[in-house]
This record gives C-alpha cells, sequence and structure tokens, in this order.
C-alpha cells in the first residue's frame, strides 16, 4: 500500500509542529512493509528543514503541487517546469506577495508590503531566502512553480485568481487554491497525477493508492484516489470530494491497516 499525504495542516501544524501519534502510526505503517510519502505544494527544501531532527522518513515525495517528484533519496523521478516570461506576467497582474522556486532555491517577491515585508523577514529569520526587489533580477528562463500569497481573509481573491489563471493561461499553467494561497505548476501536473507516476514508478495498482489532505488544493489526489480521506473539519466542498472522514492522521493509517 501507498499512503500519500499533504504536510501542511495534515501532517504538519504550523503552531503545533508534528502529532506523536501520526510520528508512530508513519512508523508503524512503514514498518509493515508500505510506502508513506508526502504530496505537497513545498519545495524539498521545505519539507527537509522542518523535519530535521524528527525520526520522520519519506519513501516518496510529490512535491510544488506535482512539478517536482522525488524518489526516498532525493533523486528525480519526473520534473516539469514553466516559462519565467509568463511568470512574471501573472505575478505582476495580481501585485500580492509571491514566492519562486527554482532548482530548490525559494524567491520572494513583494510589491508595496513593506511593514509586511519585515514582520515576515523577523518571523522567518531560519528560512533560506533571497527577497528579489525586481522580478529581472532572477535571470532564467524557466522556474519549477509559484504561489500567489493573499491575505488570510481574502479566501475569495484567492479563488478569483485560481480561476482566472486556469481560464487565461490553462495551456501554460495549473493553479491550485490551498486556502488563501494559489499555488502554481506546469500545465498537465497536479497532486493526483503525480500518485499516479508514484503508482507506475513502484508498480503498484489503484486499489493500493491512499491519500490524505484538508484543503481544495487536495481535491487532485482524491479524483485520482480510490481511497481518499480528508478531516472532519475541512471544508464541505472538500469533503464532498473526499470518500472518507478522519479527525487526524494516525486515525486514518490505522483505519486502512485495519481494514488489510
Amino acid at each position: 500500500m501507498l499512503l500519500a499525504s499533504d504536510f501542511d495542516n495534515t501532517l504538519h501544524f504550523h503552531v503545533k509542529g508534528f502529532r506523536d501519534e501520526d510520528l508512530k502510526a508513519i512508523k508503524d505503517f512503514q514498518r509493515s512493509g508500505h510506502l508513506f510519502g508526502v504530496c505537497t505544494g513545498r519545495s524539498y527544501e521545505g519539507i527537509l528543514r522542518p523535519t530535521r531532527g524528527y525520526d520522520l522518513t519519506f519513501d516518496f515525495y510529490i512535491l510544488l503541487s506535482g512539478a517536482l517528484i522525488l524518489d526516498a533519496n532525493g533523486s528525480i523521478i519526473a520534473e516539469k517546469k514553466l516559462p519565467y516570461d509568463v511568470v512574471k506576467e501573472v505575478i505582476k497582474q495580481n501585485r500580492v506577495y509571491a514566492t519562486i522556486v527554482n532548482d530548490d532555491v525559494m524567491y520572494f517577491h513583494f510589491f508595496h508590503f513593506v511593514d509586511r515585508l519585515k514582520q515576515f523577514l523577523k518571523r522567518h529569520r531560519q528560512t533560506p531566502k533571497i527577497v528579489l526587489a525586481n522580478l529581472n533580477k532572477l535571470n532564467v528562463k524557466e522556474v519549477n512553480s509559484f504561489s500567489l500569497h493573499f491575505l488570510p481573509q481574502e479566501i475569495e481573491k484567492a479563488k478569483t485568481c485560481t480561476q482566472m489563471i486556469n481560464e487565461r493561461y490553462g495551456d501554460i499553467m495549473t493553479a491550485f487554491q490551498n486556502k488563501n494561497h494559489v499555488d502554481v505548476a506546469a500545465a498537465g501536473c497536479s497532486k493526483g497525477q503525480a500518485i499516479e507516476t508514484v503508482r507506475d514508478y513502484y508498480h503498484l495498482q489503484d486499489e493500493d493508492l491512499y491519500a490524505i489532505g484538508d484543503s481544495w488544493n487536495d481535491v487532485p489526489m482524491f479524483e485520482h484516489v480510490v481511497n481518499s480521506y480528508t478531516f472532519n473539519n475541512s471544508p464541505d466542498d472538500v469533503k464532498a470530494k473526499a470518500h472518507h472522514y478522519v479527525n487526524s492522521l494516525d486515525e486514518c493509517i490505522k483505519e486502512i491497516m485495519t481494514t488489510q
């Protein structure tokens, strides 16, 4: 069996970090010969940094909303990039705080949020970062992915932005809403498509695949996996796409283990 887990607010929580019950359940799952990995909009470094010091290993990494897939050793299974000229065009249209990932380096770009920038840099002192005062300072033809970050209360704006990108640039890129954030990867990439790639890489069957997540950007996982889980407190339209509801990741794992 293979279980793909979203990272933020599924496996890792911004205030509490990792739950001991989840870490123990993951270890039991892997010791039983099953595969566990992350399926997230984060970069590789974005996963390695918060997991350092924990007894936690992954059998695969689905990163950047499916634009980058790595094996347990961090070797590339699949990768797809975006043309940077189009990325700059989309960022300039929205004029919000943006992050760009290329070759596992994260770049930060702000428009007029000077106070917010200062607060961000103070809050994330330990996070490797390069702030781009000008998008043209990044002299590349392609990047792995980018994200647009709206204010916490601007979920509807994030939804509208997601729809706009998919309608206007759908032949080049695909946008996924994650609460007030919009994660963007190359066209054809998604968490769901990436799980199928990992399935083929490990020579598994569809019935061996499981997935769990908490937000709208996890819906592509649910659409490609016959055994999908979300939480009882997830948004209703996310719950409508999942097959099972649980209270926690460890509850999900225990349920999977008992059905085998």
